[in-house]
Parts: C-alpha cells; sequence; structure tokens
C-alpha cells in the first residue's frame, strides 16, 4: 500500500488532529516493532522501507513488507491507538482504537505467522525450549544449544 494511502486511512480515524507525516510515522514504526515482536519477524518499519528505498517520493513508495490487509487491520489502527495514548485529550477514544488493533494483531499472529515470506523470519533469532529429559531450560540458537 502506497505511504500516502496509509498515512490518510490514520488521519481519518484521527479526525481533525493535526498531525505530521513525520509523527505518524513514529506510530507506524511503534506499531510495526509490535508485530515484530509478536510474530518473531524482521519487518521493516516506514521509515527503515523508506531509506532502503532513498530516492523515492515517500508518498510514491509502496510499502510491500505486510499484505495490505494487515496494514488496515494492524496498522492503521495500532497507530490512532499509539497517537490516542499520547495525547492528554485521547483518553476516551484510545480503549476503542486499543481493541481494534489487539485483534487485529491476534488474527494477524494466527492467520499469518505461518505465511510470512522468509527473508522476513527472524530465524536468527534464539528461542528457550523446554528439556523433558532433563529439569531446566535449554536455549537454543541456530539450531545450537547454550
Amino acid at each position: 500500500m502506497f505511504y500516502s494511502n496509509v498515512i490518510n486511512l490514520i488521519r481519518k480515524h484521527l479526525g481533525d488532529e493535526l498531525v505530521t507525516e513525520a509523527e505518524l510515522y513514529g506510530y507506524i514504526d511503534r506499531v510495526i516493532d509490535d508485530i515484530n515482536v509478536q510474530l518473531n519477524t524482521c519487518f521493516p518499519t516506514f521509515t527503515e522501507f523508506s531509506e532502503e528505498n532513498y530516492g523515492i517520493g515517500a508518498n510514491l513508495l509502496d510499502y510491500t513488507a505486510i499484505p495490505d490487509k494487515y496494514i488496515r487491520t494492524v496498522i492503521v489502527p495500532g497507530a490512532a491507538f499509539k497517537y490516542y495514548t499520547t495525547d492528554e485529550e485521547g483518553g476516551l477514544a484510545a480503549p476503542k482504537y486499543e481493541e481494534d488493533y489487539r485483534q487485529g494483531l491476534f488474527y494477524m499472529l494466527r492467520d499469518y505467522s505461518f505465511s510470512v515470506p522468509a527473508k522476513y523470519r527472524a530465524d536468527e533469532q534464539g528461542f528457550v525450549e523446554l528439556d523433558e529429559e532433563e529439569p531446566g531450560l535449554v536455549v537454543s540458537f541456530k539450531g545450537g544449544l547454550y
């Protein structure tokens, strides 16, 4: 989805709030960071993606790392939620967007986590597993043990 379309969708949720694109990129980046934690992925943030494609105007840039469906159902309400939690007058609007954001993130985890393209999987990260034979934890990293 084009950057300009994402920004316009978020602005519709924010109503008459005056927020710059640079500020919105910060909220979008925080949502993508949350997605990366939940799905164990390494999707580039909007800021990183635009730096990788430097020279293309931001409004013409097409963010293709995350499918449009999840941009609409996770990133847009998530950015609105992140904005309203920092806005002193956003206390009444934040819970609605939080619910939409959490629900979208849950569905993304459930429906998309096994379909993430290989280049966005965070396979280089370690994980903790329980050892059935010996009590305690085993920390694995790239198939090896520590």
